[in-house]
């Protein structure tokens, strides 16, 4: 039994060379999606036809499950089997995003596909380069290891006094050093969620956890997830617009689209 739960804990890791073939056989197929299926006959090779919105349908879905698979990982859940089906999900979704928009790039609709095309880029270097670097610089960060100055010492037994106080109110019983804010907690209570973090930061910015490494390796993450949140922003809002608001879109045009109103023609 103990030899073979090694095996099972590395079988649950994704390879960055699987990584790095999910990403190219979900390029390939959108790329292939983009030539084949825009010369469907009548009709069904456009955007908003029975096929391709139905692909965006089941895009924005299998998108919207991938985010939520990071959520759980947020909330404590396995971060591996939420990485895997994190990839899965978006490779799948961008597939079926990107063939619906037929490839176009000269309307606004196009900017989802350029934040989502960022998105995989980020995240695939992030994985596959990104973990390398932070490696190599890991064991040259001696800054780490060094002892602060008084006044340092001082401000950072005073955080993590405020951080404990906080920590009684937010999760009674958890250990400070080991404690990171999850959504319950940012829902349960945005006030003290907010001023734990800002004491996190704090005291990452005194033991200088960026210092010692580029702004890429510092701030991916940030970017990463700002992108996210203007790409589901914008999904939102595009769904909205060609659903409610097909006049407005069809500008005179013909709506030959599946919606619910046409308000603004």
């Amino acid at each position: 039994m103990l030899t073979g739960q090694p095996a099972r804990a590395a079988s649950a890791d994704l390879p960055d060379s699987r990584l790095a073939a999910i990403t190219v056989a979900a390029v390939g197929l959108a790329l292939l999606g983009l030539v084949v299926l825009p010369s469907l006959p009548g009709g069904l090779g456009r955007p908003g036809g029975p096929v391709l919105q139905t692909a965006a349908i089941l895009g924005s879905a299998l998108l919207l499950a991938s985010f939520v698979a990071v959520l759980r990982k947020k909330a404590g859940h396995p971060g591996k089997a939420g990485f895997r089906a994190h990839v899965w999900l978006a490779s799948a979704g961008a597939v079926l995003v990107a063939v619906h928009s037929t490839g176009s790039l000269f309307k606004i609709p196009s900017l989802l596909l350029l934040a989502l095309a960022g998105l995989i880029a980020l995240g695939v270097w992030s994985r596959v380069l990104g973990s390398r670097q932070m490696a190599r610089i890991f064991g040259t960060k001696m800054a780490g290891f060094s002892k602060p100055d008084e006044v340092t010492r001082t401000r950072l037994k005073a955080l993590i006094g405020e951080k404990q106080a906080l920590l009684r109110e937010i999760e009674t019983g958890a250990s400070e050093a080991t404690f990171s804010l999850q959504p319950r907690h940012w829902l349960a209570s945005p006030a003290r969620a907010w001023t734990y973090h800002q004491a996190v930061l704090e005291e990452h910015r005194l033991i200088g956890t960026r210092a010692t490494v580029s702004p890429v390796l510092a701030y991916w993450r940030i970017f990463h997830r700002l992108i996210a949140w203007g790409f589901l922003i914008g999904l939102a809002v595009h769904i909205l617009t060609v659903t409610f608001f097909a006049g407005y879109v069809a500008e005179g045009r013909e709506i030959y689209w599946w919606h619910l109103a046409e308000w603004g023609g």
